[in-house]
């Protein structure tokens, strides 16, 4: 019987993108990086409930970030965006294809 190993960081990857608050923000960032302050618009609640999911997604490596001044904005890692799909990849292999529409 083959041997299957877990890994813990992928786990943790994995979780951070089954959240419907994180999902619409990785939706949200296919155009491009965005402002806390863009974020929290979007998602329609208070900064420090986007500012907490945008931390625990830069934390497991879904997300990077850039400080400019008092702004923060975060884009990104590891995606391949289309018309239709957002691919994300980890660095394990594991790959995740969310539908845009």
């Amino acid at each position: 019987m083959p041997r299957h190993t877990s890994d813990p960081r992928a786990s943790d990857w994995l979780g951070a993108i089954a959240e419907p608050n994180r999902l619409a923000i990785l939706r949200l960032l296919t155009g491009g990086n965005r402002s806390v302050a863009e974020v929290t618009k979007a998602l329609q609640c208070e900064s420090g409930n986007a500012s907490h999911h945008l931390r625990r997604m830069k934390a497991v490596g879904l997300l990077e970030s850039e400080k400019d001044g008092a702004s923060v904005s975060y884009g990104l890692i590891g995606a391949t965006v289309t018309a239709a799909h957002l691919t994300l990849t980890h660095g394990s292999g594991i790959v995740v294809t969310i539908p845009l529409r």
